[in-house]
């Protein structure tokens, strides 16, 4: 069977919790669901699409990592690489739940930012009415 490349974004051991900013990942070399190599890398490129292109590059045939942008998500599935995000924890445990098929994501509720956007929204439009109710008052 032949072996497949597998990288996690890392961070003290752990999986970084944003792809978009990491620059050191994991990289296992996983054969018959057993890890044969285990290679700690930085990748300094310029931008996110030359970061994940050269993962690619590198054979790469799989990214899993915690939390990642819509943009780089697209990227990555451009480039040709298998993802799975919402991962946390350390990268050995993440490797062995991958490997047993364990694994599981864990997206917050609510979408990627924990609903702030919709909260912001609503303060913004909770402002905006109270100044056009006071607007009404000058004008009375």
């Amino acid at each position: 069977m032949k072996s497949e490349l597998i990288a996690m974004p890392v961070f003290e051991e752990r999986i970084s919790p944003l792809l978009d900013v990491s620059e050191r990942f994991v990289l296992f070399e996983v054969k018959n669901k057993r890890v044969t190599q285990r290679i700690v890398i930085n990748v300094n490129a310029e931008t996110d699409r030359m970061r994940i292109q050269k993962l690619k590059e590198l054979g790469v045939a799989l990214i899993i990592s915690g939390a990642v942008s819509r943009f780089l998500s697209f990227i990555i599935s451009d480039i040709g690489i298998r993802h799975i995000s919402w991962i946390s924890g350390p990268v050995d445990e993440a490797i062995e739940s991958f490997l047993n098929g364990t694994l599981e994501p864990v997206q917050p509720k609510g979408g990627s930012c924990g609903g702030m956007m919709r909260k912001r929204k609503l303060v913004a439009d909770l402002h905006l009415k109270g100044s056009v109710e006071n607007d009404k008052k000058e004008t009375l």
